[in-house]
């Protein structure tokens, strides 16, 4: 049970990858990273007002996972945007605002930053430990200058991969946590005013951070404030901007979730609607829109626990 009394959210589903082009991006994704490619959905237009685009879109997309594959982790959405094409230039700076990168715990850190430099990443930081992330880390960045942090997990299985979290910036830490939990996230620890070695991210500074989890999956989110310097910027505006856009999270039933939420005052920007995914195994499902406080959109998807392994 969250601090608000309710639990709608029960694990991460995906994180939406967004590029020009998937084949790059999903060759980093397995050969860089060690993950795998599970399902593809078919091609063809769309309409892009699910997503708040106007008329009909298009993209190529396809599902990343880690070992354990679908219907157990969490996954990767990777969109390759035709029409409209791929807009804008991903966070590089690292007290930006919105969603900064994608964690995945690797057991053999040397080795997995060297596999990511093979698939074309660059390095952006590397510690032996942090506050942050409470462990060593290489911070990298792949071709398409989409940011990952590699964190060293001793329990990891020689050779696997996890996605581990999603590290997001936030303009105020408790207003953030505050967001997250009504959603059914619980703060496992916090910490203010720390001091980040510029080597972790290539520039450093001092932030508070969050790190909070959901009960049904151990991915967590790593919401983070900047304090000096200052956060920058907003979160990424379009659907088919690059970089790491939305989130998307389980929950039992959209539309009770929805009702519920909006009640406690968070704001719905598109209320639920029926979704068919043409060319996959996944039956149709009721998803929802939220975004949070600094605008980064999070999408409620109706997938309850019978439909996990």
């Amino acid at each position: 049970m969250n601090a608000h009394g309710s639990i709608h959210a029960r694990r991460f589903l995906h994180c939406c990858y967004c590029c020009d082009d998937v084949d790059a991006a999903t060759t980093f994704l397995t050969d860089g990273l060690g993950l795998n490619v599970f399902m593809q959905v078919a091609d063809g237009p769309f309409d892009g007002s699910v997503l708040g685009l106007d008329g009909l879109v298009e993209a190529n997309v396809c599902f990343a996972y880690d070992h354990r594959g679908p219907r157990i982790g969490p996954g990767i959405e990777v969109q390759g945007w035709v029409n409209p094409i791929a807009t804008g230039e991903p966070h590089t700076r690292p007290w930006q605002l919105g969603v900064q990168s994608l964690g995945i715990a690797v057991g053999a850190l040397d080795l997995a930053a060297a596999s990511a430099l093979r698939a074309g990443a660059s390095v952006v930081g590397h510690v032996t430990n942090s506050v942050l992330f409470d462990a060593a880390s290489v911070t990298v960045r792949d071709a398409n200058r989409i940011t990952f942090d590699l964190i060293e997990d001793a329990i990891a299985a020689a050779g696997t991969t996890r996605i581990a979290h999603l590290r997001i910036n936030c303009s105020d830490l408790h207003t953030s946590v505050q967001w997250y939990e009504r959603l059914g996230f619980r703060c496992l620890r916090r910490a203010n005013g720390v001091v980040l070695d510029p080597n972790l991210f290539g520039e450093g500074g001092t932030a508070s951070f969050a790190e909070l989890v959901l009960p049904d999956e151990p991915m967590r989110l790593l919401l983070v404030q900047w304090l000096d310097p200052s956060p920058i910027g907003a979160h990424y505006p379009t659907a088919n901007h690059r970089g790491i856009y939305r989130v998307a999270v389980g929950v039992d039933d959209t539309r009770a979730a929805t009702r519920e939420l909006e009640a406690a005052g968070v704001v719905v920007v598109r209320q639920p609607e029926l979704l068919e995914l043409k060319g996959t195994a996944v039956p149709d499902m009721w998803i929802s829109f939220l975004t949070d406080p600094d605008g980064v959109p999070v999408e409620l998807v109706e997938r309850p626990r019978s439909a996990f392994r």
